[in-house]
């Protein structure tokens, strides 16, 4: 892999590329850093790169001449054409889909950018634009170093095996943050390695990492669980989740037993404290309280968002998925319940 990097401060990467991985990976021959001064393209007698805005407003923005004439001298350079990228507040996301995309160029040629942008006619050269992230820098150098170290990870060898890359955070078990790691000692001043990582069964030590990965996304980052259930992350997975998302208080969650009637509706039974789970999930919508002493919701085959909230309440609370079906709805209801189910179900037959 070449990268050729087109900027106006090229002393900025001397360090980054020169050292760690950067620098081995370099030193086998498996990529290649190509720095390139944006100023010694420049016509204007003191190499000026920036002008002020057609339309007025703050800021400079950076000349097109010199990024042309510096795109195409690049360009020339050997016989692979480059893959130009822009660094760019409004470019797609960087993520690990993106870089192992990325990773099976040959070469890619990074454009980055300076002051308040770059005159909108050399996306006339760019292939892509990334964004490192929903926020503006002074300046496209550091997110072009963060691209390239993302990117070289994904290509082979770089990181000594093939696998190093998929067991990091967002490229464990299909992109949940990465499990908790430990080292020797195994006892540091009374805190422990987890024993089932010393106890050497690769199986259990395998659910236990997939259990944590599960456990440190939903804690730190809800939004990627919200994602990843969209695209089906099991019911057994999500309601792992859902208890350790810090959304979700469980002293405020009151349900004793959750199961659908003969009419399909989904019924979900509190205990004594009801009024605190009434507090919670309101009256609004499809979720009802009855006064025979449950909630249901009515239309149980469709999405609505007032059941879907009870089944996430039930699952938080109870740490599992619960089967719903006609031959559970009244396991582990009491009598004093029962009674008033069958009360409620002879009055409205």
């Amino acid at each position: 892999m070449r990268f050729d990097i087109l900027t106006i401060f090229p002393e900025m990467f001397t360090s980054v590329i020169n050292s760690s991985i950067q620098k081995r990976a370099q030193e086998n021959g498996l990529i290649s850093y190509h720095i390139h001064n944006i100023r010694d393209f420049s016509k204007d007698k003191h190499k000026k790169t920036d002008d002020y805005p057609f339309g007025g407003g703050n800021g400079l923005v950076m000349l097109c001449q010199p990024i042309f004439d510096c795109i195409e001298s690049v360009k020339g350079e050997c016989g692979d054409e480059p893959y130009c990228i822009m660094m760019s507040p409004r470019g797609r996301q960087l993520s690990p889909e993106v870089a192992r995309e990325l990773s099976r160029k040959k070469r890619i040629l990074i454009l980055c950018g300076h002051y308040e942008g770059i005159d909108e006619r050399v996306s006339e050269l760019i292939d892509d634009e990334i964004s490192t992230g929903e926020y503006v820098l002074t300046g496209g150098e550091l997110p072009a170093m963060t691209l390239c170290d993302c990117v070289s990870r994904f290509i082979p060898g770089v990181l000594g095996t093939d696998e190093s890359a998929d067991d990091e955070s967002f490229s464990v078990y299909g992109g949940l943050l990465e499990y908790p790691q430990y080292t020797r000692p195994a006892d540091f001043g009374g805190r422990k390695v987890p024993d089932v990582l010393l106890g050497g069964n690769h199986a259990d030590i395998e659910a236990w990492r997939h259990e944590q990965s599960i456990i440190k996304t939903a804690q730190k980052r809800p939004d990627i669980i919200h994602k990843l259930r969209e695209q089906g992350m099991t019911d057994e997975d999500y309601a792992l989740a859902m208890r350790h998302m810090s959304e979700y208080k469980l002293e405020n969650m009151h349900v004793a037993k959750i199961a659908v009637d003969e009419k399909r509706r989904l019924c979900v039974y509190p205990d004594e404290q009801r009024a605190d789970f009434a507090d919670i999930f309101g009256q609004t919508g499809d979720v009802h309280y009855h006064n025979a002493g449950f909630f249901f919701a009515t239309g149980y085959r469709k999405a609505h968002e007032g059941y879907k909230r009870i089944i996430t309440a039930v699952q938080v609370h109870y740490g599992i998925v619960l089967s719903i079906d006609e031959s559970t709805i009244f396991e582990n209801v009491t009598e004093k319940v029962k009674k008033k189910i069958e009360n409620y179900k002879r009055t409205n037959a």
